[in-house]
Order: structure tokens, then C-alpha cells, then sequence
């Protein structure tokens, strides 16, 4: 067994949270990366009760902007999640795209928003 460790945005601050994990290599072979993005929601993204961040809104972990049809989408062996101010969003609330996140909500003007992308291979 070999010990690794997970790192999560700290979603109230700046620093990271570090969990734990395990992987059993004579059991499985996993690979997983990570890229986590990160906006806070302007007037504009909403519109009439529906929230879409364009690609150019998002920044990576390394606080580098992405750039216009730039965001990553997970192949079918990944997946993403979408967290509101530090709370996970239930599937089939949110779309993305290489161009922009469709949220089927509107958001308050100013909270963060945090798409995490894990891709498995």
C-alpha cells in the first residue's frame, strides 16, 4: 500500500486542504489527475435565472486566466464536479463546455464558483 495525498482548494481562504488516500496497487492500477478552476459569478453571468461563466472568467490553481474556449472538459473515463461557495452541486444542474459552465440556476452576484476536473486513465 502506498500513502499519497489529495490536495482540495480551501474554498474560505487561500491555503489547501490535504486528505488522505490510499491506493492498493496489487489490487487496481489507477491514474488520476486533477485541475481545479476557480471565478466568482458577476452581474452578467446571470440571466434570466441561469448562470453562464464564460472559459475567460476561470482561473487555474497556478492563478494563470483561461484562455477563451479553454476550459477542459473530462473525457468519458473522468468526470467533474461543480462546488457553489464551497457546496457540491448536484448533477444534471450544470453543463460544461470548452467554452463556458451553464448553471440551470441563477447565482448571487459574488459567490465562488469551483469547477474540479478528474481525469482517470
Amino acid at each position: 500500500m502506498e500513502d499519497s495525498y489529495v490536495y482540495y482548494p480551501n474554498l474560505l481562504g487561500s491555503r489547501q486542504r490535504r486528505f488522505r488516500k490510499h491506493c492498493y496497487h496489487n489490487e487496481y492500477k489507477c491514474h488520476t489527475d486533477r485541475q481545479s478552476l476557480h471565478t466568482i459569478a458577476v452581474l452578467g453571468n446571470i440571466v434570466g435565472g441561469v448562470t453562464t461563466i464564460p472559459a475567460q472568467s476561470f482561473t487555474n490553481d497556478s492563478g494563470t486566466s483561461v484562455a477563451a474556449n479553454g476550459l477542459i472538459v473530462s473525457t468519458s473515463s473522468g468526470y467533474y464536479n461543480v462546488f457553489v461557495n464551497g457546496t457540491f452541486l448536484r448533477g444534471g444542474l450544470t453543463t460544461l463546455s470548452t467554452a463556458n459552465l451553464i448553471i440551470n440556476t441563477g447565482l448571487v452576484v459574488g459567490v465562488t464558483v469551483v469547477i474540479e476536473v478528474i481525469f482517470q486513465h
